[in-house]
């Protein structure tokens, strides 16, 4: 009887080695799936990071030359308008130039 029970300690000693090898395995498996599931989800965020800030990238050129164009065309429309009113005094001193002219060598 005494035989009966130290062997069915050692089974049960067997099979709770048995038990605590796979249990070690299988925290193993897990740690090694968790580790390839974070790199794969810190490249994953990586990879929208970039794609984020290129976007953000385009729209702020976008915007930028949006403004840059805006502002050249007001300074191209000061620009006509400072020509224009300086044309018409060029053309008003001219106008003058001639009459005074005229008028010495006319009269």
């Amino acid at each position: 009887m005494i035989d009966t029970v130290l062997k069915e300690v050692r089974e049960a000693e067997e099979k709770a080695e048995l038990m605590q090898k796979q249990a070690y395995q299988r925290g193993k498996d897990i740690v090694l799936k968790a580790e390839a599931e974070a790199e794969a989800q810190k490249k994953s965020t990586v990879k929208e990071c970039k794609e984020e800030r290129l976007s953000a990238l385009a729209e702020a050129r976008k915007r930028a030359s949006e403004r840059a164009q805006s502002i050249l065309d007001k300074g191209a429309e000061d620009a006509n308008f400072l020509a224009d009113e300086k044309n018409s005094a060029v053309e008003d001193s001219a106008d003058k130039v001639v009459e005074i002219l005229l008028k010495k060598y006319i009269d």
